[in-house]
Order: C-alpha cells, then structure tokens, then sequence
C-alpha cells in the first residue's frame, strides 16, 4: 500500500513511491530526475498518477535492502493490485 508519492522530479530530485508491505517500509523510485533519463516512461507515468493508500504490485532492480527502482529496464513495472 501507497504511503507517500514524493513528486522530487518536479524540482530535480527522485520521484519515489514509499509503500508498506507487511510491516515492512519499501521504496521505490520510478523517476530520477534530470538525469540520468528513466528508461521506463510507463512506470513514470504510472507512478505519477497513484495516490496514497493505493495498492499496488512492483517489479523492478533491487538497489538497497529497502529500496526497488523501476527505471533501468521497460520490463519493470508499477501496476494497480487487481
């Protein structure tokens, strides 16, 4: 579950979805910034338009212990749990 949509990219900064799954806190980051350029536009996208408390399922590059991005590969995703 969506916890925060910290919208940095606005202002140069990453752009980051911080979940909650089972007690445990999850980051992640669906848009760099400026550069380096996310490779994944329809992550992006997505991840612009989710709001707190929506449920979602993420596939993406592990980068931290608690944190996932998104932006490496048009394989990954962010999608609405059914």
């Amino acid at each position: 579950m969506i916890t925060e949509n910290y919208l940095g990219c606005t202002l140069d900064l990453p752009c980051f979805l911080r979940l909650q799954d089972n007690g445990q806190e999850i980051v992640v980051i669906y848009h760099f910034g400026e550069y380096p350029r996310c490779l994944n536009e329809e992550a992006v996208d997505f991840g612009l338009e989710t709001t707190v408390g929506d449920e979602v399922e993420v596939f993406g590059k592990v980068t931290a212990s608690d944190e996932i991005s998104t932006c490496d590969s048009r394989d990954y995703y962010i999608r609405k749990e059914p």
